[in-house]
C-alpha cells in the first residue's frame, strides 16, 4: 500500500492567500505605476528640462554636419597655338649725308666814298676776317647817333652784300678822347645800335645776325693828337668773318 502524501489544510490556505496578494500587488503596480519607473512622457519631460538646463548654462550644441560641395576639376590645360614672328626686314641701306660745302667767303662791296676802308685780318683763333671801316663823320653828325643822308647809299650797298650772309656780323662803335669816358661809351653805343637798326629796317637783314658793341675813346687807330686823327678815331667798324 503506498503512503500518500497530506499537506495540511492550513499550509495550503496561506499558499493561495500569498499568491493572491502578490496578483493584487501586481495589478496594483500596474494600474498606479512604480514610483522609480518612468513613463514615455515623463521621460521626455525630463530630457526638454535637460536640454533647457544646458542651455541656460552656456552650451551651446554644434551646427550640424554639412557636408562639402563635390569637388569639380579644372579645365583641362589647352595651349595657345604658337604664332611665329615676323619676318626679320633689314633696314634700308645707309645712305651717307651729302658733303659739306663750306659758305662762299664773304665779299665787300665797292663803297663809292674814298674814305671807306676795307681789309682782312685773322682773330684770335686764326679764322679770317673783313673789316670795314666807316669813319664817323660819313654817318654822323658831331655828338649825334642819327644816320646822315650821304651815309644812305654806303650802307645800302653793306646790306646788299650782307643779304646772303647767313653768319654773325659785329658793329662796333668808337669815339675819340674828348668829354667823359661815360659820355664817349654812351655815344659809341648808340652808333652802333643805329647802324644795326638801318641794315634792319632798310636793307631786310635778321637781327639776330647782327650784334653790337660801343667800346668809347678804346682801341684808337691813331694818336689822340689832331684834328684830322681824332676823326679817323671816330669810326663804326662792321666785322664779318670770312671762310
Amino acid at each position: 500500500m503506498v503512503k500518500k502524501w497530506s499537506i495540511p489544510v492550513w499550509i495550503l490556505a496561506i499558499l493561495l492567500l500569498s499568491t493572491a496578494c502578490t496578483s493584487a500587488g501586481d495589478q496594483a503596480a500596474d494600474s498606479t505605476g512604480d514610483p522609480t519607473a518612468k513613463s514615455p512622457s515623463a521621460d521626455k519631460k525630463g530630457k526638454e528640462k535637460e536640454k533647457e538646463e544646458k542651455s541656460s548654462s552656456g552650451y551651446v550644441p554644434p551646427e550640424p554636419y554639412v557636408p562639402s560641395e563635390p569637388y569639380i576639376p579644372p579645365e583641362p590645360y589647352v595651349p595657345e597655338p604658337y604664332i611665329p614672328p615676323d619676318p626679320y626686314i633689314p633696314p634700308d641701306p645707309y645712305i651717307p649725308p651729302d658733303p659739306y660745302i663750306p659758305p662762299e667767303p664773304y665779299v665787300p662791296p665797292d663803297f663809292s666814298s674814298p674814305d671807306v676802308s676795307v681789309f682782312k685780318s685773322k682773330g684770335e683763333k686764326g679764322a679770317k676776317k673783313v673789316v670795314i671801316h666807316v669813319p664817323g663823320h660819313i654817318l654822323f653828325d658831331t655828338d649825334q647817333s642819327t644816320i646822315r643822308a650821304k651815309a644812305r647809299p654806303e650802307l645800302d650797298k653793306l646790306g646788299k652784300s650782307l643779304k646772303e650772309y647767313k653768319g654773325t656780323v659785329r658793329i662796333y662803335g668808337y669815339t675819340d678822347d674828348r668829354g667823359s669816358a661815360a659820355y664817349n661809351q654812351k655815344l659809341s653805343q648808340e652808333r652802333a645800335e643805329a647802324v644795326k637798326a638801318y641794315l634792319v629796317k632798310e636793307c631786310g637783314i635778321a637781327g639776330d645776325h647782327l650784334k653790337t658793341k660801343g667800346f668809347g675813346k678804346k682801341h684808337p687807330v691813331a694818336p689822340n693828337n689832331s684834328d684830322s686823327n681824332r676823326q679817323k678815331n671816330r669810326r663804326v667798324e662792321i666785322i664779318v668773318d670770312s671762310k
